[in-house]
């Protein structure tokens, strides 16, 4: 084998693998936490200001949504000063996934161009995919 050669298989085992790496990120369930300075409408449900655990669920099928959970975590017993030990999933939503330029900044909540109370996707710190919201939303009130 000349050295040529060993260039190009490697450099096509190296885009191999860079290609299963950026798409296996997509495959895995993402929790992080975001703190809401102001109240924040995703669909039909506002989100109080405070602070969500956020989860999301890549489509089983590999094509399709990612689905977003918003949860407020809590302590059932009502004792201050306690770490929370159960989650009430106050909102649900379906998500199509963009990828982005370069990994964002910051877990935020992007506004609408229009209104910067409603929000149209989420960013996550150090990903580069953003989660653009669509019209399918299951919120905690709608399941009452």
């Amino acid at each position: 084998m000349t050295l040529a050669t060993l260039i190009v298989v490697a450099s096509v085992m190296l885009t191999a693998d860079s290609a299963h790496a950026a798409t296996g990120h997509r495959n895995k369930v993402l929790k992080t936490t975001i703190h809401l300075r102001t109240a924040s409408q995703i669909g039909n449900t506002t989100l109080s200001p405070g602070e969500y655990r956020v989860k999301i669920t890549p489509a089983s099928s590999g094509s399709g949504d990612a689905t977003v959970q918003f949860s407020i975590a809590y302590n059932p017993y009502g004792e201050d000063g306690f770490p929370p030990f159960e989650e009430e999933v106050v909102l649900t939503v379906q998500a199509s996934m963009v990828d982005l330029r370069a990994p964002a900044a910051s877990t935020e909540l992007i506004p609408t161009s229009a209104d910067n109370s409603k929000a149209s996707a989420l960013e996550i710190r150090d990903k580069s995919t953003e989660y653009v919201f669509g019209d399918k939303t299951n919120s905690a009130a709608n399941n009452q």
